[in-house]
């Protein structure tokens, strides 16, 4: 059955009532087929959370019908994996924001690596395949290893949650040693945020995935890209990230909000052929001069190879996805010349775009 964060108001109530609610929702829950799995208190925001194993979500609001006392805020049904973290971080420990207690964190990796139609092209499609297992069999090792929780899988991309900061950079030391020797090829981009976990776990994950998948794609590939949560939670622990890994860049929350607002704007006008340099830095609200040195310093590109970039990125999933041709694709990417996108196609990633998608035909024979 799913599984759901259930939240309900506490502030202003007596701990004895709180324990009759608690009570009177698990006697309800059970008597629906229901069971309360885990509950801890937020007591910085005035809420208990529980974790509730229920059919459905009309389940989980008959819970709560004709309970006194009981404020309901929301319920959230939550992914398999984050469940166990959350039981790992507070099954029989102290509740969040009690005094004396810390709120605890999830740790978010995020690994990218080449497409593999590319790769077939620069290694032949057997020993793609046998880099392909072995980097498999290494990450599902060395994550096991590490108590971490897979989050999400794609066919380039990885979400791994740890609630050790400790074992993730131990993880983040042993992958970050192997990427550039056994699969280089690979060309792997690595990300990685912390979230606090609080309330809302649908929001620790929307943000935490969000900013961790920025941070992977914006990473090159020699160099790890960490948050200024990652950070500070390091610092707190007396605990330097340089010494796992390295080269590091570690990120300043200024350069997190632009990072954000930044994939925004991409994300909203990379198909629109007009959109231009003064349009990309009015919307940031930056000159072009500041504009440049933020995105050269963090990133490493000029603006305008950050939305060349971008728009081929998003080319380049398309000729993979759908049955488009080459022009089609370029005018949907913001391009207005067809040949001017296959040039930049080209030198982005060394092959024509109408040799991509031939290479993808012979992939599927």
């Amino acid at each position: 059955m799913p599984v759901f964060m259930d939240q309900h108001i506490i502030r202003g109530l007596s701990p004895e009532e709180v324990e009759r609610l608690s009570s009177a929702k698990k006697e309800k829950a059970m008597a629906l087929n229901c069971t309360v799995m885990l509950s801890w208190k937020d007591h910085d925001k005035g809420l208990q959370i529980q974790l509730i194993d229920a059919p459905d979500r009309d389940v989980i609001q008959q819970i709560h019908d004709d309970l006194p006392g009981c404020e309901h805020v929301s319920f959230t049904e939550i992914e398999e994996a984050l469940v166990d973290i959350l039981i790992d971080r507070f099954e029989g420990q102290p509740v969040t924001g009690s005094p004396g207690s810390s709120p605890s964190s999830v740790h978010m990796v995020y690994i990218e690596s080449e497409d593999d139609i590319l790769l077939s092209h620069q290694l032949g499609i057997h020993e793609l395949k046998s880099l392909q297992a072995s980097f498999s069999g290494f990450l599902r090792d060395i994550i096991g290893e590490y108590l971490g929780e897979i989050i999400e899988i794609s066919e380039r991309t990885q979400f791994i949650a740890f609630s050790s900061l400790v074992k993730t950079l131990n993880f983040l030391k042993i992958l970050n040693e192997v990427r550039s020797d056994s699969y280089r090829p690979m060309s792997l981009k690595i990300g990685v945020h912390s979230g606090v976990v609080c309330s809302d776990a649908r929001e620790l994950t929307r943000q935490s995935l969000r900013l961790s998948r920025i941070l992977g794609k914006i990473a090159q590939t020699h160099k790890i890209f960490v948050s200024s949560s990652f950070n500070e939670l390091a610092a707190n622990k007396l605990l330097d990230v340089c010494d796992y890994i390295s080269p590091v860049y570690k990120m300043t929350g200024n350069e997190e909000c632009f990072l954000l607002k930044l994939a925004e704007v991409l994300e909203t006008n990379w198909q629109d052929p007009d959109f231009e340099l003064s349009d990309l830095s009015d919307a940031v609200q930056l000159s072009k001069t500041q504009l440049y040195r933020k995105c050269t310093s963090i990133i490493g590109k000029s603006p305008n190879a950050l939305v060349r970039d971008y728009r081929l990125c998003r080319a380049l999933k398309m000729l993979k996805a759908t049955d488009r041709n080459v022009s089609e694709v370029a005018y949907d990417s913001g391009f207005n010349n067809p040949s001017y996108f296959s040039k930049c196609f080209n030198e982005r990633y060394g092959v024509r775009p109408l040799d991509y998608l031939n290479l993808k035909k012979a992939s599927l024979i």
